[in-house]
């Protein structure tokens, strides 16, 4: 006859034989003890992904992702990617997994740390010039560090620099315009000049000034419906017509981009019409 006392207890069965216990935990040590793995069904068996081991681990974890390594020595051989010491020049290897997260420069942290020298110097390289010097380590956790010299500094700086198509003036790094850029102001003027039916003739100086002085006598407003931006200098007899007129300012308009296209569809130019309207 049951007191009542045990009543609310809860009994844990082994799912395989007739064993109980009053704990989880207890049905499990007694799956560990007395059953084989295959019988046990609180571990999964698995094979090492590195050197083919046969190991178990709780189906807990496996469900978590455990279960690829029988051991943390097969998990850093496995996928290790070969590296040299970018200090001593030793060469080591590394998990690809901490390859791919920024480590594979230094064989250990001894080398990592002696380019800071003795003497409290940090090595870096120049962002401009590309070449090495020290500063202080102080400084260089303040951020000092990125040019070798006051002349590399400056030479870092802006350029002012006029597009060849719109003739906008802006600004680029005078290391990009050595390069060679400089010679728009945006991609969208770059494709329009390199898609232009005459693309040499708004490179010259005296087209950029024609442009110019149209934009001035207009008011830099569009002569249809008074917009101020998204300005283009319309030409009122083609240049396919007349060429001679490419440059001659009584022969220049100044209107808005959509303006622009509907002057193109009244001449049915249906190229000058795709093309302005890639641009809107």
């Amino acid at each position: 006859m049951s007191t009542g006392v045990f009543d609310d207890l809860l009994v844990y069965e082994c799912p395989v034989c007739d064993y109980t216990s009053s704990s989880e935990r207890g049905v499990k040590q007694h799956c560990g003890m007395v059953h084989t793995i295959e019988e046990n069904p609180y571990r999964i068996q698995c094979e090492c992904n590195n050197c083919g081991d046969v190991f178990t681990v709780p189906k807990s974890q496996y469900e978590k992702g455990v279960g690829k390594y029988c051991s943390v020595e097969c998990r850093s051989e496995d996928g290790s990617i070969e590296c040299e010491c970018n200090y001593c020049g030793t060469e080591f290897s590394v998990a690809k997994s901490q390859y791919d997260g920024g480590s594979g420069k230094y064989c250990s942290n001894q080398c990592q740390y002696k380019q800071w020298t003795e003497d409290g110097t940090v090595k870096t390289e120049c962002n401009y010039c590309g070449d090495e010097f020290v500063v202080e380590q102080s400084q260089y956790e303040r951020g000092v560090g990125k040019y070798c010299s006051m002349e590399c500094y400056s030479e870092s700086g802006t350029v002012e620099c006029e597009c060849n198509y719109c003739g906008d003036k802006f600004t680029i790094w005078k290391y990009d315009y050595k390069q060679g850029l400089g010679k728009y102001c945006s991609n969208k003027c770059q494709g329009l000049d390199s898609r232009s039916s005459n693309p040499d003739m708004r490179k010259g100086v005296e087209y950029r000034e024609f442009r110019r002085s149209v934009l001035e006598r207009d008011n830099y407003e569009c002569v249809d419906c008074g917009a101020s931006d998204n300005l283009h200098v319309h030409h009122v007899i083609p240049i396919k017509k007349d060429d001679k007129k490419i440059t001659d300012v009584d022969n220049g308009v100044t209107v808005c981009v959509s303006c622009h296209t509907d002057r193109h569809r009244e001449r049915d130019d249906d190229g000058a019409v795709r093309l302005l309207e890639s641009t809107i």
